[in-house]
């Protein structure tokens, strides 16, 4: 008889912690889930820069592609041939604040120089050079 008590007790306690981890599970599991969507969506967020552009007067193109965190754009097409094809034009393109920094080639300069870059829209790249106290700023679109 004791062995009965015993048994059914410890049923009876097993599902309780179960049901108890249940509630616990449905009361965290949408916060794991908002937690693990927003790391992704702030992923996406620098990603947004990856693809292949066109720049303004249509003579150039650039693919723009992502090395562990950082960003670069090299040429893949230049109609003048003034740049060396694969050429490295925008380096170390680091995310933050809705805009990358990094450097950028300029062949007229044959230098490199600081560059913001910013994504006004999802189809349009807009890249900023400044040279001394001069502003330069340079869109390209996406294909």
């Amino acid at each position: 008889m004791q062995n009965k008590f015993f048994a059914s007790s410890f049923a009876s306690s097993n599902k309780k912690q179960i049901f108890i981890m249940e509630h616990k599970l449905k009361f965290f599991m949408p916060f794991l889930m908002i937690l693990i969507l927003g790391s992704s969506v702030l992923t996406l967020d620098g990603d947004q820069i990856l693809g292949n552009y066109v720049s303004p007067d249509a003579k150039s193109k650039m693919q723009v592609y992502k090395e562990g965190d950082v960003y670069f754009g090299k040429l893949t097409y230049n109609k003048e041939n003034k740049v060396k094809l694969g050429t490295i034009i925008l380096k170390n393109l680091v995310y933050a604040n809705k805009e990358w920094k990094g450097t950028a080639f300029a062949p007229a300069r044959n230098k490199e120089l600081p560059v913001t870059v910013t994504m006004p829209d999802a189809k349009t790249l807009s890249m900023t050079v400044k040279v001394g106290l001069s502003t330069q700023t340079k869109t390209w679109k996406k294909e």
